[in-house]
């Protein structure tokens, strides 16, 4: 635990205690969706095109997002897009 000064003075008063934890190196499955999700991403997008400039890079990506949010069914969501669930779900 580190401890920080917030007031800018030494009162031990203005001392602000934070403790940040990281994902031990070698333990990705302690955050297994966003690994999973990575894996995908990287998999499907980056390493399957070549980016011309930031803009084209932006676009691809979002053409990726897109086709992975609103058209291809998940298995995790027995076969529904994260759209069409949320829809179902929550009703919107």
């Amino acid at each position: 635990m580190k401890a920080f000064n917030r007031g800018g003075n030494s009162h031990s008063s203005n001392l602000a205690y934070a403790e940040i934890k990281f994902i031990r190196p070698g333990k990705p499955i302690e955050n297994a969706y966003a690994e999973s999700f990575i894996s995908r991403f990287r998999d499907e997008c980056l390493n399957t095109n070549w980016f011309i400039n930031l803009k084209n890079a932006r676009d691809v990506i979002e053409e990726w997002r897109i086709d992975y949010n609103e058209v291809r069914p998940h298995s995790s969501l027995k076969g529904s897009t994260p759209k069409g669930y949320a829809e179902a779900t929550v009703g919107f």
